[in-house]
């Protein structure tokens, strides 16, 4: 094949036409009025030829054309801001205007963070689990603190393909607008068959993601891209984020580049990487895309084009013996689309239709999106009390060395009971509180409750419910509606009576069953409040940590009464959406295994 020279280059952009080689395989398009400084939209569009099989063969795409972005390989007198985006002509999609409209006043994100705990507990330097869903999630509460960024995110919990698929059907089709799949690829070999029905070396490539496995966490589930893109396409999903390598592979059949495929089939633009990355370059990557994205424009393409200008300024990434090297990896992240790349979460696709539109019309997004502009700015253009703020803001400091332990509990959610063992000091009370942080920013919970039983260790269960009660159906002060005289929640019971649970419990729902409506109702009466917090908790999804419940071994290991009471309490919480977790130096002798059926998780020390 001849070399490709910059001058054929630019004469090709120069043109306002579109000019395709006469090889089949390239077509260059791009939209710009000047050279110098100006922003250009370079469109690759690959051909290839058709093997001896009759499969047809992408080779094109194998040349880094992200290369042309590269400052430097333009003369000084000319240096336009290419950006370079790979287009996939599809036959299923009618040719649409500009820009992608998602319909909605929210765009929302789903991650699937799928790292099967065998991989994580090979002893092989893996990434962290949350190298990309934790600087997202830091990066979105600052937009909704400073602007109120309409912007939704859920982490998928448990990442298997069931649970993919359960949620998806669930929400309904249109409702999530990009999908980040932060999971693992695999290249397998498809047999072929010659004329004759014999078996032919595999040539062809297909490249599958894996999911935790529903059956056991320490195992895989491999999906193909046929089976994703058809669950994907059927509810509506537009765009797609692939951080695993080998996800736009550049050679051999169009069917093994799993992001083209995806284009193929219906979504508006995918984001994947042919090769594979290290994690400070991926981290590096995966930052400054959503921030561009999401603080800064609506348009994918400019986005990553700003983080392979971002990964292009850091080349240092962390080698063998943590010794660091340069890497120009920035040519490695791809994007590929049908039409469109950036995104209107306001109106609708606009129809191209150029009388309809004003020429002075700015596009909803930009209009939306321009209180956005340099917010997320380099700290050194900034104050140090705006800093500041913005370090209080993401809420949490990091917890060093325990991304897997977060993991592995994560993997045990499937049980809403869980016990948390480990040494006095090991950190289990931080890191509970960290996960009530972390686990509300990523709406696995809507809110978390936490009981210390170190601090009060004469807590009862009904003390909990009641405290709980508190904070779940008050919207006045306390205060303000004790003066009042309207106190629908009962107050704390003092540390006194103990064994009145399972007796207020059949009142409260006796007297439930007398009077249906009494909880609904504005002037309900506080014998049926332990029911309804109980129904509240198993309907919707909190987290309930109870800390330190060895402090109350010496009240409750001779009071058989009250331990009834307190497995009897678990027992009612089993199975529902709410999460509890029992913390303690070790697992209590009194609680009832055969009543309740406990995730068991044993905190160990950090290695120094």
């Amino acid at each position: 094949m001849e070399q490709l020279r910059l001058t054929q280059i630019i004469s090709s952009l120069s043109k306002p036409k579109k000019k395709r080689g006469s090889e089949g395989g390239v077509t260059l398009e791009a939209s710009m009025r000047g050279i110098n400084g100006k922003r250009w939209f370079v469109d690759i569009e690959g051909w290839g030829w058709s093997s001896m099989d009759g499969t047809q063969e992408a080779c094109m795409n194998g040349i880094h054309w992200e290369a042309l972005e590269n400052p430097d390989a333009w003369p000084t007198q000319t240096r336009p801001c290419i950006i370079v985006r790979r287009r996939v002509p599809s036959a299923d999609i009618a040719m649409r205007g500009p820009i992608v409209g998602v319909d909605s006043g929210t765009f929302r994100i789903l991650l699937v963070a799928s790292h099967p705990m065998s991989v994580a507990t090979s002893g092989r330097k893996t990434a962290s689990p949350r190298l990309v869903s934790r600087p997202l999630v830091d990066l979105i509460q600052r937009l909704k603190a400073q602007c109120g960024a309409s912007v939704y995110l859920e982490v998928l919990r448990p990442a298997g393909w069931r649970a993919l698929e359960k949620k998806l059907n669930q929400s309904g089709k249109g409702f999530w607008h990009l999908v980040h799949f932060d999971v693992n690829a695999r290249v397998t070999k498809i047999p072929q068959k010659n004329a004759m029905g014999q078996k032919a070396p595999a040539d062809n490539d297909e490249v599958s993601l894996s999911f935790v496995s529903e059956r056991c966490p320490q195992k895989r589930t491999w999906k193909t891209a046929r089976e994703i893109s058809s669950l994907l396409v059927s509810n509506g999903i537009k765009f797609v984020i692939l951080n695993a390598p080998r996800t736009a592979k550049s050679f051999g059949s169009v069917s093994s580049n799993f992001a083209e495929a995806l284009v193929q089939d219906g979504i508006r633009a995918v984001v994947a990487l042919p090769n594979k990355i290290l994690n400070t370059g991926a981290e590096v990557l995966m930052s400054t895309f959503y921030r561009c994205f999401l603080a800064e424009t609506w348009d994918l393409a400019v986005a990553v084009s700003e983080a392979r200008k971002a990964m292009m300024r850091v080349k240092k990434r962390e080698g063998q013996f943590g010794v660091m090297v340069p890497v120009d990896d920035w040519v490695v992240p791809v994007l590929y689309h049908n039409g469109a790349t950036e995104v209107s979460i306001i109106r609708n696709d606009l129809v191209t239709n150029p009388a309809a539109t004003p020429r002075n019309t700015v596009p909803d997004s930009k209009r939306f999106l321009s209180k956005f502009q340099g917010l997320l700015s380099s700290d050194h253009t900034r104050s140090p009390d705006a800093i500041v703020a913005d370090k209080g803001l993401t809420g949490h400091e990091e917890l060093p060395g325990r991304e897997f332990d977060i993991l592995g509990m994560e993997q045990l959610l499937d049980n809403n009971i869980l016990h948390l063992t480990g040494v006095p000091g090991v950190g289990k009370t931080k890191l509970m509180t960290h996960l009530g942080w972390w686990w509300k920013a990523t709406s696995l919970v809507e809110d978390s409750f936490y009981f210390d039983y170190d601090k009060q260790p004469s807590l009862t269960p009904e003390m909990l419910l009641s405290k709980i009660h508190l904070q779940l159906f008050t919207t006045a002060p306390v205060e303000a509606q004790r003066k009042s005289g309207r106190v629908t929640p009962p107050r704390p019971l003092p540390a006194g009576p103990r064994g009145n649970f399972l007796t207020q419990w059949s009142v409260s729902a006796s007297s439930r069953s007398s009077s249906p409506t009494s909880d609904t109702s504005e002037g309900a009466g506080d014998e049926c409040w332990m029911e309804k917090t109980l129904e509240r908790l198993k309907e919707r999804p909190y987290l309930i940590v109870l800390d330190s419940l060895e402090s109350s071994e010496a009240e409750i290991k001779d009071d058989e009464v009250l331990r009834g009471e307190v497995n009897e309490f678990l027992k009612m919480l089993q199975g529902g959406k709410s999460v509890v977790v029992v913390v303690g130096n070790k697992k209590e002798s009194w609680l009832n295994d055969s009543l309740v059926r406990f995730g068991a998780y044993h905190l160990n020390g950090l290695d120094v």
